[in-house]
């Protein structure tokens, strides 16, 4: 129970302060799903066009810590500084 109290703050915020100029959707360019459900996504919440990132990944289903460094976080944060975004998406969607 004291989950759901400790939960709602952040939820609320989430769903009411925040507008889809703080969202970023990263998808996989290796896997058209990942780019229909992403674009989908950016198309229902009204996310810009220049917050959609694409990757490339492995199909895999799981990655090591050191892969996801070098293939999702820093590809990722270079993206951001090029589209001078970093200090503008919150809340990057996967």
């Amino acid at each position: 129970m004291w989950c759901r109290w400790f939960l709602l703050p952040f939820l609320v915020s989430v769903l009411v302060a925040d507008t889809p100029d703080r969202v970023g959707v990263v998808y996989n360019k290796r896997s058209d799903v990942s780019r229909r459900i992403a674009r989908y996504y950016q198309q229902k919440r009204d996310i810009p066009a220049n917050h959609v990132f694409e990757l490339n990944l492995t199909t895999e289903e799981e990655i090591s810590r050191e892969e996801f460094e070098e293939k999702v976080a820093e590809p990722l944060i270079r993206l951001l500084k090029e589209r001078k975004l970093t200090d503008q998406i919150y809340y990057p969607v996967t």
